[in-house]
C-alpha cells in the first residue's frame, strides 16, 4: 500500500488533479485498488491488484528501453521543442495574416 502523497512525490513534476485521473482511471480497469479511510485529514491508500501486477514484466521491459534510449530520446524532445519554438515565430512574425498553402 501506498498513499497519495508518498506516491505524487516519488513519480515526480504531476499535478494532483492528473495523478488522481490516471489513478482512478487505473481503478476503474482493476489495476489498483483504491482504500478511503474517513479519518481528519483523509487518507487514502492504493495497493497495485493481481491484474496490474501482471504489467510489471512490460513495464520493466519499457523502463529498461527507456534507459538504455534516453540521450536518444531527450535529442529527440529537445528537436521537437526547437521545432514548435520555430513555428512559434514564424506565426508571430506573420502577425495577424493568416498563411495559406501558396505562403513560404
Amino acid at each position: 500500500m501506498i498513499r497519495f502523497g508518498k506516491l505524487q512525490r516519488a513519480i515526480g513534476p504531476i499535478t494532483q488533479k492528473e495523478l488522481t485521473k490516471q489513478l482512478r482511471s487505473f481503478e476503474k480497469r482493476g489495476l489498483v485498488m483504491r482504500t478511503v479511510y474517513p479519518e481528519m485529514p483523509p487518507r487514502v491508500e492504493y495497493c497495485v491488484t493481481d491484474l496490474g501486477r501482471t504489467l510489471k514484466p512490460t513495464l520493466d521491459s519499457l523502463a529498461h528501453w527507456m534507459t538504455e534510449h534516453r540521450e536518444q530520446l531527450i535529442q529527440e524532445s529537445t528537436s521537437s521543442t526547437e521545432s514548435a519554438e520555430s513555428s512559434l515565430k514564424m506565426i508571430s512574425a506573420s502577425g495577424s495574416r493568416t498563411l495559406t498553402g501558396n505562403d513560404k
